[in-house]
């Protein structure tokens, strides 16, 4: 999870989210501090965006022109090979988004969901939200699958995401598994779990467990919540009603240990 800049003011809860996943590991890299929530499973390597940029060139045999963090979207296809030595010994690496909070991750990610090779939680690419890949070589190397990858990754124009075009190859090839686990509400253009286009209003975390107002008590591996917080995305959901406001957590992270 290589990320620069601040954190935003929801970072704390979401390494709550974190914490209860014990099975998995995150590693940031980051000139961000340290953030007030500590996590056994949640590690932070200290590098600057200049010396990511370096590092990600060097593993990758190529320059990267990179001006703006956010070319870091297009590079998750290749973060198998940047980040080799990391990765060293885990059965699955994989990538995601900050914007969310994760459920009980390994109720989703079962012994026979782990027999595949690619797994995305939409049905129909892979989810940059949360897509996760077996440690083979193969797989590191996926992004040479694209028509001219070095060309991609290298410009230094945003292509709006390379997974979503990877994952027009990865979806017809065996051993891969696309589930749409329904953690975006209102993005894509898909219905809801029982099928309309009505969605939940309201989520509730507690004990690793996460819920929300309309589905009774079915469980959910995340929510993704980049449609509520303003900006760009919430512009497009409700028409922007959250896009005034100064503030979108009010309460601390240590009083909501119980749940929120």
């Amino acid at each position: 999870m290589p990320y620069f800049g601040n954190w935003p003011e929801w970072f704390n809860l979401y390494l709550e989210t974190c914490k209860q996943n014990t099975t998995i590991n995150w590693l940031f890299f980051t000139d961000c501090p340290e953030p007030e929530n500590k996590c056994l499973n949640v590690r932070y390597i200290r590098m600057s965006f200049e010396e990511f940029r370096k590092y990600a060139g060097e593993k990758l045999g190529f320059p990267l022109n990179m001006s703006h963090p956010y070319k870091i979207c297009d590079l998750r296809v290749a973060f198998g090979v940047i980040f080799d030595e990391y990765i060293a010994g885990y059965d699955y690496w994989g990538f995601g988004d900050i914007d969310l909070l994760y459920g009980n991750i390994r109720k989703f990610l079962t012994d026979n969901i782990l027999r595949y090779n690619v797994i995305s939680f939409h049905s129909h690419s892979l989810s940059g939200s949360f897509s996760c890949f077996k440690n083979n070589l193969e797989l590191k190397y996926m992004y040479r699958y694209l028509n001219n990858w070095q060309d991609k990754l290298s410009r230094d124009n945003w292509y709006d995401e390379l997974d979503k075009l990877l994952g027009k190859i990865l979806i017809k090839k065996e051993g891969s598994y696309f589930i749409e686990s329904f953690n975006a509400p209102g993005a894509n253009g898909i219905p809801w779990v029982d099928g309309p286009y009505i969605y939940p209003t309201e989520w509730y975390w507690s004990d690793g467990r996460l819920i929300n107002n309309r589905d009774g008590g079915r469980e959910f591996l995340y929510f993704h919540f980049m449609l509520w917080k303003g900006g760009k995305w919430g512009r497009l959901w409700r028409g922007g009603q959250w896009e005034n406001l100064k503030k979108i957590v009010h309460f601390h992270y240590k009083e909501a240990t119980d749940g929120w």
